[in-house]
């Protein structure tokens, strides 16, 4: 999420939050596990994989810290360009 990545970033500084960049294709759990994000950003099919692997790793999404998602794809990416 090259150029909506970078324009998310530069909104969360403005606001006070920190941020933990993860370049890979999937969010790894141990980052949920050990750093205890209250949000998260990522593709729809991206947080949809990282709650079925939660699952499987016994691990209840609705019992993490993760109290908001933002999703987005190739068409909030290019919205965010015009910003």
């Amino acid at each position: 999420m090259n150029v909506g990545a970078n324009t998310m970033t530069l909104g969360a500084h403005k606001i006070n939050m920190s941020i933990i960049p993860e370049g890979k294709c999937s969010f790894p759990i141990r980052i949920i596990q050990n750093y205890h994000p209250t949000g998260i950003v990522g593709s729809v099919f991206k947080l949809l994989r990282l709650a079925k692997r939660m699952k499987s790793a016994g691990l209840d999404p609705k019992e993490s810290s993760i109290k908001r998602l933002i999703a987005g794809e190739k068409a909030f990416q290019k919205n965010q360009e015009n910003i």
